[in-house]
C-alpha cells in the first residue's frame, strides 16, 4: 500500500515556499534599491553642492556661475569640498523616499478602491503626490538643515551675503576659538564687573567669551556658519527647533514638486500607453490588455516629469536653502517673541516664507535642480524597474 501525506501538509508547504520566495524576492530589491539610492545620491551630489552655494551667494554683489564656483571649491578646499554633508543626505534620503512612493500608493489606492480597471485620474494624482510630498518634508527637513549647513562648511567660497548679512568663509577657519583683537585692559575690565552679578559656572567667563568671537565684538551680529559647527554646534546655539528652520518653504517645496511629478508622470506614460494600444492589432477593450511600460520607457517619462517638477518648485527650493544658511541664535528668537517681531513682506511671502529681500534671487540655481533632478530621477527609476525585472525571472 503506497502512503501518501494529507493534503493540507501539501498546501503548507506551497505556502511555506511561497512565503521563502516572497521574502527572498522582497530582500532582493530593498538591497539593490538602497544600493541605487546610495549611488545615485554620490553621482550626483556635486551637482546639488554647487546649487546651493550659488543660492546662498546669490547676493554677494557678484554674478557667479557653476564654473566660478567650482574655481573656488577647487581653491578652498579640493574637490572632496563638493561631497561635505553627502552623508546627512542619503540619510535623509532613504527615508523621505520610502515615504512619497509609499504615502502616493496609499493615496491611489484608496481613490481607485472599487473601480474594475484601478485606474486614477490625473487630478487624483496630483493630490496624492500634494500628499506624499507633504509627508516626506517632515521627514527630511532636519536632514536637509544639516546637509545645507555641512555644504557651506566643507566647501567655502568666499563673501556670502544671505538676507543681507556678509560672510566671510574665506576667514572662517581663523576665527574659530580665536581671541578678540581687544586687549586685556580696561574694556575687559567693564565686561568682567557687568558680568560679576550673573551667576556662572565658569571661574572667569572672559575667558569663555573669547572663544566665541562673535559675542566679542557687540556688534549684534549672528555668528558665522563655521563657527557653529554641526549637529552639537546647531543645537547648542540655536536649539533643537532649528533643525525644523526652513519647514514652510520646504513644505510648499516637496508638495508642489510631489504633485507635478507624479501627475507629469501619469499623463506622459498615458500617452506612451496610447501610443502602444494605437499599433496593436487588433485594439485592445481595456487598459489591462496594453502591454506594460518598459523600463526605459518610465524612467525617460519619469525624468521628464521630475525636470518639469523643479522648475515649479524652484523658488521654494532657494527659500528653504537661504533661511536654513541663516544662524539665528536662542537669545534673538526670544528677542524677537518678547518684542512680538513680525517678518517683512506681504501676507504670501508671511505664509509661504519667502523673505522680501530674495525675490530677485529665487530662480538662482534652476538649471542645476533641474539637471540633477531630471537626470537622478531617470537613473533611479531605470535602475529600480531593471532589478524588478531580474527579480521577475531570477529563480531562487
Amino acid at each position: 500500500m503506497q502512503l501518501s501525506a494529507p493534503s493540507h501538509w501539501h498546501k503548507e508547504v506551497k505556502t511555506g515556499y511561497r512565503r521563502t520566495t516572497f521574502v527572498k524576492c522582497s530582500t532582493w530589491i530593498t538591497t539593490n534599491s538602497v544600493r541605487e539610492v546610495a549611488v545615485e545620491t554620490a553621482a550626483f551630489y556635486p551637482i546639488d553642492t554647487l546649487k546651493t552655494l550659488l543660492q546662498v551667494n546669490a547676493n554677494a554683489g557678484r554674478k557667479l556661475d557653476a564654473s566660478a564656483v567650482v574655481e573656488g571649491v577647487s581653491k578652498s578646499s579640493g574637490f572632496t569640498g563638493l561631497y561635505g554633508g553627502v552623508g546627512w543626505q542619503l540619510l535623509g534620503r532613504l527615508p523621505a523616499l520610502g515615504v512619497r512612493f509609499g504615502v502616493y500608493e496609499l493615496m491611489t489606492a484608496f481613490y481607485a478602491d472599487g473601480r474594475g480597471d484601478n485606474y486614477v485620474t490625473l487630478s487624483e494624482s496630483f493630490l496624492a503626490g500634494l500628499t506624499a510630498g507633504a509627508v516626506e518634508s517632515l521627514v527630511s527637513t532636519p536632514f536637509d538643515f544639516l546637509k545645507v549647513r555641512a555644504q557651506i562648511t566643507s566647501a567655502t567660497t568666499g563673501e556670502v551675503k544671505v538676507q543681507r548679512e556678509t560672510f566671510n568663509f574665506k576667514s572662517l577657519k581663523a576665527q574659530v576659538n580665536s581671541h578678540s583683537n581687544f586687549s586685556d585692559g580696561a574694556h575687559w575690565d567693564r565686561i568682567r564687573r557687568s558680568l560679576s552679578l550673573l551667576p556662572s559656572r565658569k571661574t572667569d567667563i572672559v575667558v569663555e567669551l573669547k572663544r566665541y568671537p562673535w559675542l566679542v565684538t557687540g556688534s549684534g551680529q549672528p555668528p558665522l556658519v563655521n563657527d557653529v559647527g554641526g549637529l552639537r554646534g546647531a543645537v547648542s546655539l540655536e536649539g533643537w527647533n532649528a533643525l525644523w528652520r526652513g519647514l514652510r518653504p520646504g513644505l510648499y517645496r516637496d508638495a508642489m514638486y510631489g504633485g507635478f511629478f507624479f501627475c507629469g508622470w501619469q499623463f506622459l506614460d498615458d500617452l506612451v500607453t496610447e501610443a502602444r494600444a494605437y499599433l496593436m492589432n487588433p485594439p485592445p477593450m481595456s487598459w489591462d490588455e496594453v502591454s506594460p511600460s518598459s523600463p526605459w520607457q518610465l524612467s525617460i517619462t519619469a525624468g521628464i516629469a521630475a525636470s518639469f517638477a523643479a522648475t515649479a518648485s524652484h523658488s521654494f527650493d532657494s527659500a528653504k536653502t537661504r533661511t536654513q544658511a541663516t544662524v539665528l541664535p536662542k537669545y534673538l528668537t526670544m528677542e524677537r517673541k518678547l518684542l512680538n517681531w513680525k517678518a517683512p513682506g506681504s501676507w504670501f511671502e508671511s505664509i509661504v516664507g519667502f523673505n522680501p529681500y530674495d525675490r530677485h534671487v529665487l530662480r538662482t540655481g534652476l538649471g542645476l535642480r533641474v539637471l540633477q533632478q531630471g537626470v537622478g530621477t531617470f537613473a533611479l527609476v531605470l535602475t529600480y524597474h531593471t532589478a524588478v525585472q531580474v527579480a521577475k525571472l531570477k529563480k531562487w
